[in-house]
């Protein structure tokens, strides 16, 4: 655990700092997703009162009996999928700062690319960070994983003497 290299050394904690960088990013963006949640409950409960007010007619010509039943459906939806984005980005950012679950973070980084524009950028500023050697060494050290580090292979030649 204790490596000599001082070049090794700063670039761990270089890469410990981005990814407690990282680490805030993933905990505003789902608190953003839960902001988000709040604004589609508002916006239920507009469209609610809009189709239940007494001046729209309930059974329009030639439409749906109640029109709001179809939209129902996509606030389900829509809510279920901010709520499963927050999760997985809050679940994402304590991964980081215990530097646990790599395959899991992986995943949801490149989730977190659907999310234009911010989710993009910081779904690939994850993905080119999990993939660097001194990334991958802090990872190993905490899940208890027996993974040896990436090595470049070594200078020596093989000299046969006859």
């Amino acid at each position: 655990m204790a490596n000599t290299d001082p070049i090794l050394r700063d670039q761990r904690q270089i890469d410990s700092g981005h990814l407690k960088i990282l680490g805030i990013f993933y905990y505003i963006t789902s608190g953003l997703s839960l902001a988000g949640l709040l604004l589609l409950f508002l916006h239920y409960k507009f469209m609610s009162m809009i189709f239940t007010s007494t001046n729209f007619p309930s059974n329009p010509p030639g439409g749906l009996a109640n029109p709001f039943r179809v939209f129902i459906w996509f606030y389900l939806v829509l809510g279920a999928l901010g709520l499963l984005a927050g999760a997985m980005n809050f679940f994402t950012a304590r991964s980081l700062s215990r530097r646990k679950h790599r395959s899991f973070i992986f995943v949801a980084a490149i989730l977190n690319c659907l999310n234009l524009p911010f989710g993009t950028v910081l779904g690939v500023i994850t993905i080119i960070l999990l993939m660097k050697d001194t990334v991958i060494i802090q990872f190993t050290e905490n899940d208890g994983t027996n993974l040896a580090p990436l090595e470049t292979p070594s200078s020596e030649t093989n000299s046969d003497s006859d």
